[in-house]
């Protein structure tokens, strides 16, 4: 595990932005980068206090 320091000493915006879908000059689309990139993994996309609910957006095809 990376330590939080080393982090913060490499880290490059242009490296991260690069793993985007869009760009902050055109655009991000939220729900792809915190949630749609994360189906089909079986991952946590959206945890909700409120609802009580862990929902992996994962597809079911019969």
């Amino acid at each position: 595990m990376q330590l939080y320091q080393d982090y913060y000493k490499s880290f490059n915006i242009s490296e991260l932005t690069s793993t985007f879908q869009g760009d902050f000059e055109n655009g991000i689309n939220a729900c792809i980068e915190c949630i749609d990139r994360h189906t089909g993994k079986n991952k946590t996309g959206l945890l909700g206090r409120e609802w009580k609910v862990n929902q992996t957006f994962d597809l079911e095809i019969a």
